[in-house]
């Protein structure tokens, strides 16, 4: 039916292929005009990276894999298209969360090297929303060598503020929280990751400083410049 005359069809287009294509000529061209509606499209797009939860732009990525704990909207269709006839689509400057430091992961990425169904990976992925984390740099001590204690609690973090707009969604129930614990087991024994992560590389998306005290004189560890300095205010060490 959807065929030509040569393989016995009649030409009727498919309506699916047509409502793709639509979609992908609306898509492309605002983003080419970089008019209002483009500048929403690439807002929804940040926002659906952010909740892929991955540091690989999400159009270059298996939709089928991915869409596993993602809301469909109509971004995710477009992606949902462009895998589904083999285009792909790369975004001039989009925003994506970088690696940490060396030897970080996205802790979604991380997930499916595991033997995980999609229930747990969505699980784990509204636990990683709600603590509003991205990569294992994202919840590990300074050093880099074992998780910070609200990770393992469950607990948003109020010393690492995050600069990025995270849905608002309520806490996850303690099921969800159990199959969390259960993927961290995965790559930690403890508290204790199986492998330290590295130097910062990146600028992290949160407020956070780390203090000691040394001989009554505070110090202020900046992992950007990955060096200690004397602090000039007073402040509780941690």
């Amino acid at each position: 039916m959807f065929a030509g005359p040569r393989y016995g069809g009649i030409c009727i287009p498919e309506y699916y292929t047509e409502l793709g294509y639509g979609h992908l000529q609306y898509f492309i061209g605002h983003l080419k005009l970089g008019d209002d509606v483009g500048q929403l499209i690439l807002s929804l797009i940040t926002q659906t990276q952010l909740q892929v939860g991955s540091t690989t732009q999400c159009f270059q990525l298996s939709y089928s894999t991915y869409a596993k704990w993602i809301d469909s909207t109509w971004i995710t269709d477009v992606w949902k298209y462009t895998n589904r006839v083999g285009i792909t689509i790369e975004l001039e400057k989009p925003w994506l969360p970088p690696l940490l430091r060396d030897g970080d992961i996205a802790l979604m990425d991380l997930a499916l090297t595991f033997d995980l169904d999609m229930h747990q990976l969505r699980c784990i992925n509204y636990c990683r929303i709600y603590l509003q984390v991205i990569t294992v740099g994202d919840i590990v001590t300074a050093r880099g060598d074992q998780l910070i204690q609200t990770a393992l609690l469950g607990e948003k973090d109020w010393q690492r503020v995050s600069t990025l707009q995270w849905p608002d969604i309520p806490r996850p129930p303690s099921t969800f929280w159990n199959i969390w614990l259960l993927f961290l087991q995965y790559f930690c024994r403890g508290n204790k990751l199986h492998t330290p992560l590295g130097h910062w590389v990146a600028t992290p998306h949160y407020q956070w400083q780390w203090f000691r005290d040394s001989d009554g004189v505070v110090w202020e560890y900046d992992c950007t410049l990955q060096q200690w300095y004397q602090h000039t205010a007073a402040v509780r060490s941690c």
